[in-house]
């Protein structure tokens, strides 16, 4: 029977604010490509966790927080994450407004 583990998605990727970033779907796949049953973010608290179902036979609790900690960190040397405010629009916002403006 799969073991449950949940972790503050905050302390696996500090770097990353906004819980639909793309890291967090490259996460929990180089997780399960580790052999772990499956890995998907919850809501509790008000703040997302990842959750990970491992096989207790083949990984102890130790190992699957090391194989998080590994991934976590090889995600945070590849890919660099900023976030900017200008004039107090979002990121987004500007991005949208940039496209917009081009296609007049």
């Amino acid at each position: 029977m799969a073991e449950k583990l949940k972790l503050d998605l905050s302390l696996v990727l500090p770097n990353v604010a906004d819980e639909r970033d793309a890291c967090v779907g490259r996460l929990t796949r180089l997780l399960q490509a580790e052999g772990l049953g499956k890995a998907h973010l919850i809501h509790e608290d008000g703040s997302a966790r990842l959750c990970l179902h491992y096989d207790p036979q083949r990984f102890s609790v130790s190992r699957v927080r090391k194989l998080v900690k590994a991934a976590g960190a090889k995600l945070g040397n590849r890919f660099h994450h900023e976030s900017l405010r200008i004039d107090g629009r979002s990121p987004a916002i500007l991005r949208i407004y940039r496209y917009r403006k081009q296609e007049k």
